[in-house]
């Protein structure tokens, strides 16, 4: 990106051009999807899963970001493709590339499959079936929690074919300022609507994380316009 501050790590993708690059993995399940949308005005990725329930598919990076040694900032811009129905999405910073949704909602039970993990969590299993902010500190289950924000006064949920903004800003102790935008009229941003401390371990290596996974026997997709994600140098 032509930074100057080389006091930070940074890793900034529009995904333009014709494959991902190499700082980033798309990991799928059963002949899912997770590549550049080839000829997309301004770039984009998509993750797809394939047709059977609980097929996943996401995108992430290495494990190269410790908050402990000067926060993370990272930032998304996701859209659901289709539909909204039968499926679960996962937008933040997660402890491993594996394949893995790190954090689900079924009625009112959320579960984490990761250790660390703090992001914005959609699970249409959920009986409240809205955005959520949800953590999950060194496993402890006192520590899993969902967090319930809102934007313009609404919690919001998805909406198909619209461009939705999160932000995620874990600083040196682990707690996090949640941000979140919505596309309205062609104009975008963040604003602050949650704040939570110690959501994750300060000193675990955390990778970016837009995840998809389908709650019935068909694909469910998304786009990926841009990840953005930054942290202090070791």
């Amino acid at each position: 990106m032509g930074l100057t501050n080389k006091g930070r790590i940074c890793l900034y993708d529009d995904f333009l051009g014709a494959a991902l690059r190499g700082e980033y993995a798309g990991v799928t399940e059963n002949s899912g999807t997770a590549a550049v949308v080839v000829g997309q005005e301004g770039g984009a990725a998509t993750v797809l899963t394939g047709t059977s329930s609980g097929n996943r598919a996401h995108i992430s990076a290495g494990l190269n970001w410790k908050a402990a040694s000067g926060s993370i900032y990272f930032e998304a811009r996701v859209k659901p493709i289709t539909d909204i129905t039968l499926r679960a999405n996962f937008v933040g910073l997660t402890d491993t590339v594996a394949q893995e949704n790190p954090i689900e909602y079924s009625t009112t039970t959320v579960t984490a499959n990761a250790t660390d993990a703090v992001g914005f969590m959609f699970d249409t299993a959920g009986t409240v079936a809205k955005w959520h902010a949800a953590w999950v500190k060194a496993g402890a289950a006192s520590t899993l929690v969902a967090g319930v924000f809102t934007h313009d006064g609404v919690q919001p949920a998805p909406v198909a074919g619209e461009y939705e903004n999160f932000g995620v800003h874990v600083n040196t102790d682990g707690d996090t300022v949640f941000s979140y935008g919505r596309d309205t009229g062609n104009k975008y941003g963040l604003r602050e609507v949650l704040r939570v401390s110690d959501t994750v371990t300060p000193t675990v290596l955390l990778t970016p994380h837009v995840g998809i996974e389908t709650r019935t026997t068909a694909a469910k997709e998304a786009y990926v316009d841009y990840i953005d994600c930054e942290g202090g140098r070791a």
